[in-house]
């Protein structure tokens, strides 16, 4: 009964929260940006964003956010000294050379690693900027490469929150449908990169 109740009254707060979603909305977008900055999971907010405001405006919210985020670690890694970079980010950076398909194509480089289902996305915005990755083809390719994870997180989060009021969607809901896709979507791209990637390094 006590697990019964949590949810409830974690609900309880979402639904107080959303009946004042346009006043907390900058408010978000602002924390999701500055969230990137310190490696805070961008999915966490993701996924609040779709749970507070819901499936369309969590969407335009968290990809607002999420291009803060892009921009403001980029130009963070781009002012960072060489001596100060995470020995993490520069295996990102070798991986980013692995990519054979397009290798001199930045903006595809970038597209490809947002798509990618498990490249964490704080690494993208701090790789780019330490490769030193032009900003306009960067911004670009982020913005076209974050929508589908953004839009099948979003509503993710916007379905949770039905659940936790014990109002379970169906699995034919729109909101449950357009992840799934999504991510297939996602899984087919990164598969057929690297697939296209090999073939070519071998002929």
């Amino acid at each position: 009964m006590e697990i019964v109740q949590y949810f409830s009254d974690i609900q309880t707060v979402l639904s107080k929260q959303a009946a004042n979603s346009f006043h907390w909305a900058p408010l978000f977008v602002i924390c999701y940006g500055l969230g990137a900055v310190i490696l805070f999971p961008s999915g966490v907010f993701t996924l609040m964003g779709g749970a507070l405001f819901g499936a369309y405006l969590g969407s335009a919210l968290n990809f607002m956010g999420s291009m803060l985020g892009a921009f403001l670690c980029y130009l963070v890694a781009r002012h960072m000294p060489d001596s100060v970079r995470l020995q993490p980010i520069r295996r990102f950076l070798a991986k980013i050379g692995s990519i054979k398909p397009l290798r001199h194509s930045e903006f595809v480089q970038v597209l490809l690693l947002r798509l990618a289902p498990f490249v964490p996305y704080s690494a993208v915005n701090y790789g780019s900027g330490f490769a030193r990755v032009p900003m306009k083809e960067y911004l670009t390719a982020s913005a076209i490469g974050l929508i589908p994870k953004v839009v099948a997180g979003t509503f993710v989060g916007s379905v949770s929150r039905e659940a936790l009021a014990s109002e379970i969607p169906a699995l034919s809901d729109f909101r449950i449908t357009v992840p799934l896709v999504l991510f297939v979507l996602i899984a087919l791209i990164t598969i057929g990169s690297e697939r296209i990637g090999r073939w070519r390094s071998q002929s």
